[in-house]
């Protein structure tokens, strides 16, 4: 029987389903009606990635990927006139899915790459009964339209970080596997090399590695030696400007501790102090919570421990997005099925519904000067840290 807290969980998606397709709806509708007119189309990063795997085909090289000039010349001469200046700055281990994208054309890959994120998302929580009430609260949930109607990547990334967390005891080798491939977006990743190194997975541990070397070199055979050196000479250094100098929504979909102290005013040194302090402290209260409930290797992480691993990791990184917490809203949603029939404090109940509303709430609260997310996080990770361990597997 499903918990109190999941029936909670789902009548807050159907609420809230009005709001945000109201949202993307008018923010999407130039793309949709009009021409370009905010330097940007629909599907948004999707089409970003979709041009770098074009030039990786046609020009077989990545030096114009990382040359903004160079982007932006190729995505009007494919786009047209007052598609802006935009900008590719994700790394070379995300070369080969950019390629595949890029092998048909956009008005085709646009929706084959949404179907593909959405679907392994519903498998990665869902499995394996694959219940429709657990599918149906996995399609309104708030970020799963937000990053399908974006084109973001965050439901793919989800679907690689909670599929090798709930695979780990069963398919350690395979597990590996999937967290290597999260190296297109490391900051996602900072938090396995420790989980697995304080349960033993030595297997985990060696296939995720080799993952990562795998997709790490085969960029450097297939488009040339240059690749990495492009991406950190000029890739990051946009990056760094983007974090740091962002203004419009691009900076409101980012609710780290660095950029909440940054809208409230702070300057560059004190964000990154105050970003240093929150993911200090989610690191040692992740620490703490592993290495006081580590188990033998082959013995089931829990849907507590998924629920803390993934709050714990949207809070290390300042460059966090909002659509990046569909790991959390899925790891929410594996907690609340294991509860069934269990109590849970009024303080956790609440503080577990605001965080499957933060990622689509916070980008109003950055937009009016009120960042409340990283607090909302930090709070609800030590209370879910303190609560007896609960090792019921999802049902």
């Amino acid at each position: 029987m499903p918990s109190t807290l999941y029936n909670k969980i789902l009548r807050i998606s159907l609420i809230m389903l009005p709001a945000v397709l109201l949202f993307l709806l008018l923010d999407q509708w130039h793309y949709l009606f009009e021409t370009f007119n905010r330097g940007q189309v629909f599907g948004r990063d999707a089409y970003n990635l979709w041009s770098a795997g074009r030039i990786l085909l046609e020009e077989g090289s990545a030096r114009n990927i990382y040359n903004n000039d160079a982007f932006t010349d190729f995505q009007i001469k494919s786009a047209g006139e007052g598609i802006g200046w935009n900008s590719y700055f994700y790394p070379p281990t995300a070369f080969l899915t950019a390629a595949l994208v890029g092998l048909v054309p956009y008005s085709i890959a646009l929706p084959l790459y949404s179907l593909a994120g959405l679907s392994a998302f519903i498998l990665a929580v869902s499995a394996p009964h694959y219940k429709r009430s657990v599918i149906l609260i996995l399609l309104i949930a708030p970020m799963t339209s937000f990053n399908i109607i974006m084109g973001q990547n965050g439901l793919i990334s989800a679907a690689l970080l909670i599929g090798g967390l709930r695979l780990l005891p069963y398919r350690p080798s395979l597990a590996g596997i999937l967290f290597g491939l999260l190296a297109f977006k490391p900051i996602l990743g900072l938090l396995i090399p420790p989980l697995l190194l304080i349960r033993k997975d030595w297997s985990a541990f060696i296939s995720a590695s080799l993952t990562v070397m795998v997709s790490a070199l085969l960029p450097v055979l297939l488009w040339g030696s240059e690749v990495w050196v492009l991406f950190f000479s000029q890739a990051m250094e946009i990056q760094k400007n983007t974090l740091h100098h962002a203004v419009g929504i691009g900076m409101h979909m980012i609710p780290s501790a660095f950029n909440s102290a940054r809208i409230l005013g702070a300057d560059t040194l004190t964000s990154y102090i105050a970003q240093a302090l929150l993911s200090t402290t989610a690191f040692i209260i992740f620490i703490i919570y592993f290495i006081k409930n580590r188990r033998l290797s082959r013995q089931s992480l829990s849907a507590q421990d998924i629920l803390i691993f993934t709050l714990a990791t949207t809070m290390i990184s300042p460059y966090i997005h909002n659509y990046d917490f569909s790991m959390i809203e899925g790891a929410i949603l594996i907690y609340c099925i294991s509860l069934k029939d269990k109590i849970t404090t009024p303080a956790l109940s609440f503080l577990i519904a605001a965080c499957w509303c933060t990622g689509f709430i916070s980008l109003f609260g950055n937009i009016a000067y009120i960042p409340f997310a990283p607090l909302v996080l930090i709070i609800a990770l030590y209370i879910a840290s303190r609560r007896a361990p609960i090792h019921t597997p999802i049902s």
